[in-house]
């Protein structure tokens, strides 16, 4: 028997239900989101086979680095522990680029009524979350936070969907129907708790510049005032890591350029360097750097040889390390691609990703955020912001 649209939607929304419920409390649950969500993606895919559809430039780059991600880990497949794990990473860029198609049936059909009961529910969880990073900090006197997922995949990820939620929020005129603003105020409020409190300074840093292209789009001259506020913080900050003295202060974000989560990235950075030396065509395979860590820092006599087994604390680095410098260009292409896309949207479009630009780029410099969580959720917005452009719907849609 065909399966109709509304069974689609309704399955979209139950996904997006497990996206939204796990993204910053279990990977597990949030899996919930990627089992569900390739039954309409697989359904739309195939009714757009041979009909009037396209694609646009940035999904043919991104399938484009994905094929080239998956030739990478065929090419390294001796030097990977689990390969098949590595191929299975893949899948969020397919998720995003071929997302289009059914999240832009699904923008047409949901109703405003579960668009409002989705933002409650977002609301709560993250609201619970921001408090209880609060209530470690706050009651029991630890010095940043512990969330349920990982640090940097918590802090980093809550950021990112601050953003867009304030730039929702400052646009919600256009968004009145299924934007409530308690329930708006209530979410924004417990990531800024989770942001504060688990003090990851990329975090912190990508919302003192998102916040000034915030205000911007919403009101040109308090825009103005909040950049000029947002260089003399960030020139403060440069200041004080670059040439002050250790500071004794728990304020992670007022440390200085000694200190040794920094060395440790450095150290990374480095590491991942020598990788894309080693193998500059295709890479170690597509997130295989971790492998390679140990085995370089002892051969290379990098500092830092006890951190090993982890990332590069730097997406374009990983991505080099692993699809090398094909894969690099593709991936770079495919992201500025999608910018100017959104850009040439124009409207509450660009006024809600550019925001969500800044952040994602000025993060992706000191941690890797293309994780399970924030993977997932970056494909989704990827999806959600091609997808609301008319030009690419599918004309059965």
């Amino acid at each position: 028997m065909s399966l109709t649209h509304p069974r689609m939607s309704t399955i979209i929304t139950i996904a997006v239900v497990f996206l939204l419920v796990g993204t910053f409390t279990s990977v597990t649950v949030q899996g919930g989101f990627q089992v569900l969500f390739a039954i309409p993606l697989a359904f739309y895919f195939w009714r757009a086979v041979g009909r009037d559809f396209q694609l646009p430039a940035s999904s043919w780059w991104m399938l484009a680095f994905a094929a080239v991600a998956l030739i990478s880990v065929l090419a390294n497949w001796s030097d990977i522990p689990r390969p098949t794990k590595n191929l299975g990473k893949v899948k969020y860029f397919i998720y995003a680029s071929l997302g289009i198609f059914p999240i832009g049936v699904w923008l047409k059909r949901v109703s405003d009524n579960t668009k409002s009961r989705l933002v409650i529910l977002f609301a709560l969880v993250v609201f619970g979350l921001g408090l209880y990073c609060a209530y470690q900090v706050v009651i029991t006197g630890r010095w940043k936070a512990r969330p349920l997922t990982e640090t940097m995949r918590y802090s980093y990820g809550s950021a990112m969907v601050l953003v867009v939620w304030l730039s929702l929020f400052f646009q919600k005129d256009k968004f009145k129907s299924w934007l409530s603003t308690p329930w708006s105020i209530l979410g924004i409020a417990g990531l800024v708790m989770s942001v504060l409190f688990v003090q990851a300074r990329g975090a912190q840093g990508a919302l003192l510049l998102s916040v000034p292209v915030i205000l911007f789009y919403w009101n040109r001259k308090a825009g103005y005032a909040a950049l000029l506020l947002g260089f003399l913080g960030m020139g403060y900050l440069t200041y004080n890591y670059f040439f002050k003295e250790r500071l004794a202060s728990n304020i992670k974000i007022l440390k200085t350029s000694q200190n040794r989560s920094d060395q440790t990235r450095r150290s990374q950075w480095l590491a991942a360097i020598k990788a894309i030396e080693e193998r500059p065509i295709l890479g170690w395979g597509h997130g295989n750097f971790h492998t390679q860590v140990e085995r370089i820092k002892n051969q290379y006599d990098l500092p830092r040889k006890e951190y090993k087994n982890n990332h590069s604390h730097n997406v374009l680095l990983e991505v080099a390390a692993g699809t090398g410098i094909i894969g690099m260009i593709l991936f770079l292409i495919a992201f500025c691609t999608w910018v100017w896309e959104c850009w040439r949207a124009g409207g509450v479009i660009r006024a809600v990703m550019m925001p969500f630009f800044v952040a994602v780029a000025f993060e992706a410099q000191f941690e890797v955020i293309l994780d399970a969580n924030n993977a997932t959720w970056i494909g989704f917005m990827y999806a959600v912001s091609l997808a609301a452009q008319k030009r690419y719907q599918l004309v059965f849609a």
